[in-house]
């Protein structure tokens, strides 16, 4: 089975008709509300690169994976040369190209993409791990299949669309909702089975926007309503999200409804910043403040947690990331308002009901939370996602992490402060799209190092800094070997000149992302 015969098969499964839609008539409908990933020229061949984040610099050199010889021994390096940070930086300037269409593992059958680990026919993807049959998808793992347009995922099959998902099975254009199956057009569901157009409903069956109906009352309708949802992907070769219905701009009119008070906890900034000292001095030698003294340093302007007042006036957070900046502002609840609404609102169903007439009821109920804390969790500030969380500081999604601050997606990691996707990483700060990294600073696309920074797409690395597109090395400066004492001797005058420009400027000056740029200014 390739790609395109995984799409019809999965388009059956949902949408019980036979699929007359390509894949790539869709390509547009299923890149949204996610991180597909972006392409480059390579500097070296000029083919077409799959870079799985569009963060580099303008006119970056950009090469793909399979235009590196990792056996191939770098240029040598004057050593004697590098007197400060400066002659560093002189040093890297024609070392660094960037790398895409990543590959990682046994994999086979991978198309334009990029980052992709131990996965199978994966297309236009990026970040894909230990998966199969995926197209136009970013962030999934942990042995999900046949997903298409899907993102933020994992242990998941057959699923078009839907962004947010863990443990789910037959999925269509779902949203924020863990261990559902037979589920269309829902937000916010949890342990739910045979869903249409609800929110916030948790371990209920056959039930439609928010109703509960008999078994055989939900078939029929269900069966009806499906039928419709594929006479307009067939027409339109899309489908809205729950979120875009018409309608949704209005105010809700369900203040009536009540919801409890907003409980007052305790919030102990101080031992989240007890960490941060901590982990810079590990990483850099020295403190450097702080954490709302580097916001500078560790803040992703993309990804910024922003406080947001909803309709009942209690405080909740949001970040622009994934769906959530698509939300309806008026109708954004914290989590606890949405799951007090749960059982209150629904369409309230009349027979005959069509696709289009329940679409135009939804504005009587959507609400849409926008953080969410499930599991264990202490002390969580200014934070949108926490699973098993304790002592975050805006981020977004600490899955069984501790002390992570200005994170979007660190996973099972700890001591994690600023950064975009980091899993079973430990004493970091901003790195980026890694996994077992420990005691890092500005890291890019890396697995299994320790001690390093300012490398980018590299593997096994042991105190290094300024490497790039290589493997296996120690004590190593832009892919050199240069001896424990003189790696250290160069690592003392990089950091110290770094834990000034930060204590007196905010950053350094520059990032894993700007290096290749410095000598084009």
């Amino acid at each position: 089975m390739d790609i395109n015969e995984a799409w019809k098969s999965t388009y059956r499964l949902l949408l019980g008709a036979e699929c007359t839609v390509a894949l790539d008539q869709c390509a547009d409908w299923l890149k949204r509300h996610h991180y597909p990933p972006t392409s480059a020229k390579s500097a070296i061949s000029g083919k077409s690169v799959s870079l799985a984040r569009d963060c580099y610099c303008k006119g970056a050199r950009i090469i793909s994976q399979d235009e590196i010889d990792f056996k191939k021994s770098a240029a040598p390096l004057n050593i004697n040369d590098i007197k400060d940070i400066d002659s560093v930086l002189e040093a890297v300037q024609e070392r660094v190209f960037y790398a895409g269409n990543k590959i990682f593992g046994k994999c086979e059958h991978i198309t334009a993409s990029d980052s992709v680990f131990d996965s199978f026919h994966v297309y236009e993807s990026q970040n894909i791990s230990s998966s199969k049959y995926i197209a136009h998808s970013s962030y999934i793992r942990d042995g999900s299949e046949f997903v298409f347009g899907g993102s933020w995922l994992g242990y998941s099959k057959f699923l078009i669309h839907t962004v947010g998902t863990i443990n789910s099975t037959r999925v269509f254009e779902c949203y924020a909702s863990t261990d559902i199956s037979d589920a269309y057009c829902s937000y916010s569901c949890i342990g739910c089975s045979n869903c249409m157009f609800s929110m916030s409903q948790k371990s209920r069956q056959n039930i439609i926007g928010n109703q509960q109906l008999p078994k055989d009352k939900y078939r029929e309708l269900s069966k009806k309503l499906i039928a419709e949802i594929q006479e307009w992907v067939e027409k339109h070769k899309s489908f809205p999200a729950i979120f875009e219905f018409p309608g949704l701009e209005k105010p809700p009119l369900w203040a009536s409804a009540g919801v409890p008070k907003q409980q007052t906890r305790n919030q102990n900034m101080e031992i989240i910043d007890k960490a941060f000292i901590t982990t810079s001095k590990i990483v850099l030698g020295e403190e450097i403040g702080r954490v709302r003294e580097c916001n500078k340093l560790l803040e992703d302007e993309k990804n910024i947690v922003r406080k947001v007042i909803s309709h009942y006036g209690n405080t909740t957070y949001n970040m622009d990331i994934f769906f959530f900046g698509k939300l309806p502002e008026k109708r954004m609840l914290a989590n606890f308002e949405a799951d007090a609404l749960a059982l209150k609102l629904n369409a309230g169903l009349e027979d005959g009901e069509s696709l289009r007439t329940l679409m135009g009821k939804l504005g009587r109920f959507a609400y849409f939370a926008v953080n969410f804390e499930i599991g264990n969790n202490l002390n969580n500030i200014e934070t949108v996602v926490a699973y098993n969380g304790v002592n975050t500081y805006r981020i977004f999604d600490g899955t069984n992490g501790k002390y992570l601050v200005n994170c979007a997606m660190a996973l099972d990691s700890d001591y994690v402060f600023g950064g975009f996707r980091t899993v079973h990483c430990k004493f970091c700060v901003k790195c980026n799209n890694s996994v077992n990294l420990s005691n890092c600073f500005e890291m890019d696309s890396c697995t299994s190092c320790r001690d390093s920074m300012f490398c980018h797409n590299c593997e096994n690395l042991d105190n290094c800094m300024f490497c790039f597109n290589t493997k296996s090395k120690r004590y190593a400066i832009c892919n050199v070997e240069v001896g424990r004492e003189k790696y250290m001797q160069i690592k003392a005058i990089v950091t110290k000149e770094m834990t000034r420009r930060i204590r007196e400027n905010g950053t350094a000056g520059f990032d894993i992302y700007s290096l290749g740029c410095l000598g084009k200014r």
